[in-house]
């Protein structure tokens, strides 16, 4: 291989792989969580990361919190913004099969509320550490006015959302690499010819 062909390949290369790592398409996950009389059903969007998610990788949701007393529902940023999230530990990820909580990570919570993180009222919180409902290994949620009105016991690892939609994003990168991909092929052939 020619020192020009080794070039042309390594920028193929590295072009093929930021383009994928930078193309992640939004993932839409569907939730429908029974918590003793309670539930939450709605859906959850993150970034498209795989993994271990934060804050940050969560976009959007519309869920509706119901405690048995009162139904409520919590909007995010892409659906009428009344509330808040926050991820904290490393207890939240997204294989390609769903969202997952960790509720024996004893440093984990993930919690949706309204109007503000700290409110105390109109909240689902999936619950490790007890640091977000004073609630360890446990799913709460309430819409009442009641701090922690409905609470259901978990462990260890469990599913609490399905994957939905993938959002349609159109992908102009891939043509773009494919064409740098076949020139860089047709110019290493024509090179060799010389």
């Amino acid at each position: 291989m020619t020192r020009l062909s080794l070039k042309i390949s390594m920028l193929v290369a590295a072009l093929a792989f930021s383009a994928t790592t930078a193309l992640a398409s939004p993932i839409t996950y569907q939730v429908s969580r029974s918590i003793l009389s309670g539930s939450v059903v709605g859906s959850i969007t993150t970034d498209g990361t795989i993994g271990t998610l934060g804050t940050s990788n969560i976009v959007g949701w519309s869920l509706t919190l119901n405690d048995g007393v009162t139904p409520f529902t919590l909007q995010g940023p892409t659906s009428g913004n009344n509330s808040q999230e926050q991820v904290f530990g490393g207890g939240f990820s997204a294989p390609s099969t769903g969202l997952f909580f960790d509720y024996s990570n004893s440093s984990s919570w993930v919690l949706f509320q309204n109007p503000t993180l700290g409110s105390r009222i109109n909240f689902w919180c999936l619950d490790g550490s007890g640091g977000c409902a004073s609630r360890p290994n446990s799913d709460v949620v309430t819409t009442s006015g009641t701090f922690a009105a409905v609470f259901q016991t978990r462990s260890g690892v469990q599913q609490v959302a399905t994957t939905g939609t993938q959002a349609v994003v159109p992908e102009p990168a891939s043509l773009v690499l494919l064409g740098i991909g076949l020139v860089g092929i047709a110019r290493v052939r024509s090179l060799r010819r010389r």
